[in-house]
């Protein structure tokens, strides 16, 4: 349904004595096809002069009973608003965990499969995640992304939503062994969990990272 601004066409039906100037409201044929029992029909009887002639002829017209809108537009605030309750919940939950992560630095978590570690992760595993980090993490306006590289190569920095989604490459350049690190402006992204890759001689590292509000 689309609120429209029209305005009644007095002309044609005169003896109906329709308010004049711009009108806000819903086109009733468009309602009917969606709400068929919140529109009514009625004839607008003829108008007729002193001798008893036509002067203008009956018309059928149909109007919208916007009353028995209140109690569909109720229940769409009820429904939109237990939506978004359920995404809230969603959304405190999941920065309970990242901080609760971020509050250990992450120990105890492989961040290419997102699976907790009983303590026993490698030392070798350990460095390679290494690799990347972000801080802060979670963040909000901004975060720093940082990286070693061992040797030269080519880096590519990506990230995907939460959805797996590619939403933008942040770097794609060949660089020197080294460490190295940028800001990624965050102000434009919506509250949320993605996922920043570091691709290096082929071995992604993907961590983590929330957005707050």
């Amino acid at each position: 349904l689309a609120p429209k601004t029209y305005e009644f066409d007095g002309t044609s039906l005169p003896q109906a004595t329709l308010p004049g100037g711009p009108q806000i409201g819903l086109i009733a044929q468009e309602v009917e096809a969606v709400l068929p029992q919140i529109v009514g029909g009625t004839i607008v009887p003829a108008e007729l002069d002193s001798l008893g002639n036509v002067i203008h002829p009956a018309k059928s017209i149909k109007g919208v009973d916007y009353l028995k809108l209140i109690p569909l537009l109720i229940a769409g605030m009820q429904e939109q608003q237990d939506l978004i309750d359920d995404q809230q919940d969603r959304m405190d939950q999941l920065e309970a965990d990242l901080a609760s992560c971020c509050a250990h630095d992450g120990t105890g978590l492989d961040q290419r499969s997102g699976s907790l570690e009983g303590g026993g992760a490698s030392h070798a595993t350990s460095l390679e995640n290494d690799r990347l980090t972000i801080a802060p993490n979670p963040f909000q306006e901004r975060t720093t992304l940082s990286y070693l590289l061992d040797a030269p190569v080519r880096v590519r920095l990506q990230v995907h939503t939460e959805s797996g989604m590619h939403l933008a490459t942040l770097r794609d350049q060949p660089q020197e062994p080294g460490s190295y690190s940028m800001t990624w402006d965050t102000q434009d992204l919506a509250p949320g969990l993605y996922y920043v890759t570091l691709f290096a001689d082929g071995k992604p590292v993907v961590k983590k990272a929330v957005k707050v509000r």
